[in-house]
């Protein structure tokens, strides 16, 4: 039985990775931009147009109908689905880094900002399209932030001390790392404890 909501989440996330604005889609489609938009929302869709959606989109029809695995090759794709998946989740399993980002500050945002800015500068990307894609991924991640706060569902993670010490090494994102600030620890710090 096909789940046309799942369907149109997955059709969400990808029309997100491709870059390509709802706009630009049903007109290539031949569909208005608000039956795209229902179709996003769970609305019966004909084969033929998930077959159409496929092609624009650059995937297979069966990965769209949530046949075989998934793949998002850019960020803000896959934090959609992430979003998606995590919207409904009574419980949340994190099974790397010493992070969830969910329970994180709004200090922490800002961190993830500069370091984007920061990262954009070092690799000389482009300031305005490397802002657009950090601007993208942060209100992704935000919209995650906030429908964990509204939901609380419980959060398991599960990390090793070496990913704890990776961390501490080699700081957020690697740029910034733990042990080069001022911290009020004592000796022993918190690894030595876990």
């Amino acid at each position: 039985m096909m789940h046309f909501n799942e369907i149109g989440q997955q059709l969400r996330a990808y029309r997100m990775e491709s870059g390509l604005k709802a706009e630009e889609i049903a007109a290539r489609l031949g569909v208005s931009r608000a039956a795209l938009y229902r179709y996003e929302k769970g609305e019966v869709i004909k084969l033929d147009t998930v077959k159409r959606l496929a092609e624009l989109l650059k995937i297979s029809p069966l990965t769209l109908l949530g046949i075989g695995v998934e793949y998002y090759s850019r960020p803000i794709g896959y934090l959609e689905r992430i979003r998606q998946l995590e919207e409904t989740a009574d419980q949340i399993l994190q099974l790397y880094g010493p992070i969830c980002y969910l329970t994180t500050s709004d200090e922490y945002d800002s961190m993830l900002a500069m370091i984007f800015e920061e990262h954009a500068e070092q690799a000389g990307l482009d300031r305005s399209m490397a802002r657009t894609a950090a601007e993208q991924v942060l209100s992704a991640l935000a919209a995650r932030k906030r429908m964990f706060v509204a939901r609380r569902p419980s959060v398991i993670a599960i990390f090793t001390t070496a990913a704890v010490q990776k961390f501490v090494d080699d700081g957020v994102a690697g740029i910034l790392p733990l042990s080069d600030r001022s911290c009020s620890s004592p000796p022993g710090g918190v690894l030595n404890r876990l």
